[in-house]
C-alpha cells in the first residue's frame, strides 16, 4: 500500500515531471522540503508554480536540479522573511529597560532574613528604616556632648633603617 502523500506529489507533480510518476530521487527531495518547512503537499506545489513562474518558463519540467533550485529559493525566501522580521523588531525596539531606582535592597532580594546584618526593605521605606531621617540635619548639642571626644591619631616621624627606633645610631 502506497503512503498518501506519496500519491498526493505524484497527483500534483504529475503533469511538472518528465514521466508521469516522481523519480525517487525528487520525491526524497520533495519530501525533505516538506518535512523542514513543515507545510503539506498542497503547499509545496504552490511554491513549485511559483517558482515555475518566476523563473519564466511554463513547461519546466520537474527533475532533482529543478527540485534542489525549489528547495534554495524557498530557503531564501524564508531568510530574507527572517531579515525582514529581525530588522523591524529592531526598529521597534524601545529605550533601556525600566529599573526601580528607589530600592537600595539586594537585586532578587534573596538575602531578606538570611543574612543578620542586612536591613529588610519595608514596603513605602526607601531605605529600609521605619523613620526618615533628614541626612543633612546638623546633629544636636545633647548627642555631641554624649559622645566621647575622639583624640587625633599618633604621629611618628619616620626613621631610617639604620636608626634605632628612639634615638641615634
Amino acid at each position: 500500500m502506497a503512503d498518501p502523500v506519496v500519491e498526493e506529489l505524484n497527483a500534483l507533480f504529475a503533469t511538472a515531471s518528465a514521466t508521469k510518476t516522481i523519480e525517487p530521487d525528487v520525491l526524497a527531495e520533495l519530501q525533505s522540503i516538506m518535512r523542514i518547512h513543515s507545510i503539506p503537499p498542497q503547499e509545496l506545489f504552490y511554491k513549485w508554480e511559483s517558482y515555475s513562474m518566476k523563473i519564466g518558463t511554463d513547461d519546466m519540467k520537474l527533475d532533482i536540479e529543478t527540485a534542489r533550485a525549489l528547495k534554495k529559493d524557498i530557503q531564501d525566501g524564508l531568510e530574507r522573511e527572517s531579515r525582514n522580521k529581525a530588522h523591524v523588531r529592531s526598529v521597534d525596539k524601545r529605550g533601556a529597560t525600566p529599573r526601580n531606582i528607589s530600592s537600595t535592597g539586594d537585586v532578587f532580594n534573596m538575602l531578606d532574613g538570611l543574612v543578620p546584618g542586612t536591613p529588610r526593605a519595608t514596603p513605602g521605606s526607601v531605605n529600609g528604616s521605619k523613620r526618615k531621617i533628614n541626612q543633612y540635619q546638623t546633629p544636636s548639642i545633647s548627642r555631641v556632648k554624649q559622645e566621647p571626644a575622639s583624640s587625633p591619631p599618633e604621629f611618628k616621624t619616620p626613621y631610617k633603617p639604620g636608626e634605632k627606633e628612639y634615638g641615634g645610631p
